[in-house]
């Protein structure tokens, strides 16, 4: 029975597991994911997880449909873990899961097939992506939040941009879509198939876009490190996920 307040969290929980699935069909079928078994099950891991509603959704999902899965849930407040680990027992899968109290960015945890953050705050965003990269995630599904840190860089508005610049809600958006374009080709720059999508209508969040990323291993073209040195110089902004990943 879902609550009428926790509804539209569900919705976005059941679109994931929309996208989720395909997605990850295709790349065990293609041998980019070894297929899972109880001795090698798939990795996934939830950054940001807090509640854990999203983490316990896909063990569950995946386990009926003969995907055997370990999760591990970070979240850095340490009543959310201790309230996880409590769920975990009370269902019988304490060896599913290991909820962490720790911050993404030190996160001590390695090697992932799946890494994926519903809202992650702001630059948390940036710290799982960067996380998820490091640590060779074969798919990334990412639904970023709040945005500021990139906003705060854009002091120096290129011509023509000053026009739409001049008005606060409209440069507030435009760094919102600055800051997730930037993190898609930075994603492509690090051997990924990035795509943005609205992974659920807004009537359910506003934040309802999504990266998609999937692990190719292609290296980037002159091209590509061009457009992004090009577009970051003309902005004079540098992205908080490139600073994490030391890319120049």
């Amino acid at each position: 029975a879902i609550k009428p307040s926790m509804t539209d969290k569900f919705m976005q929980i059941e679109e994931f597991l929309r996208i989720l699935m395909p997605t990850l069909l295709t790349e065990i079928s293609s041998k980019n994911i070894p297929t899972p078994s109880l001795e090698n099950p798939l990795r996934i891991v939830d950054h940001g997880c807090g509640n854990a509603y999203l983490t316990f959704a896909v063990h569950e999902h995946l386990d009926l449909h003969n995907l055997p899965n370990s999760v591990l849930g970070i979240d850095q407040r340490a009543e959310s873990r201790d309230r996880n680990i409590k769920i975990a027992a009370d269902l019988g899968k304490q060896g599913a899961f290991d909820f962490r109290a720790e911050k993404i960015s030190s996160s001590t945890a390695k090697s992932v097939d799946i890494a994926m953050a519903l809202h992650a705050c702001d630059t948390a965003t940036d710290e799982a992506l960067a996380w998820s990269i490091k640590n060779g995630a074969k798919i990334l599904l990412v639904s970023p939040c709040c945005h500021h840190q990139l906003q705060t860089q854009m002091s120096n508005t290129p011509e023509p941009w000053r026009l739409v610049m001049r008005h606060g809600i409209l440069k507030e958006r435009f760094a919102d879509i600055l800051t997730d374009s930037l993190r898609s080709h930075l994603l492509k720059l690090h051997g990924y198939r990035s795509e943005i999508i609205e992974f659920i209508g807004d009537e359910h969040t506003p934040r309802n876009l999504m990266i998609r990323a999937v692990w190719t291993g292609a290296k980037p073209s002159s091209d590509d490190l061009a457009s992004y040195r090009e577009f970051v110089a003309m902005w004079a902004v540098r992205p908080y996920l490139a600073e994490l990943l030391d890319f120049k």
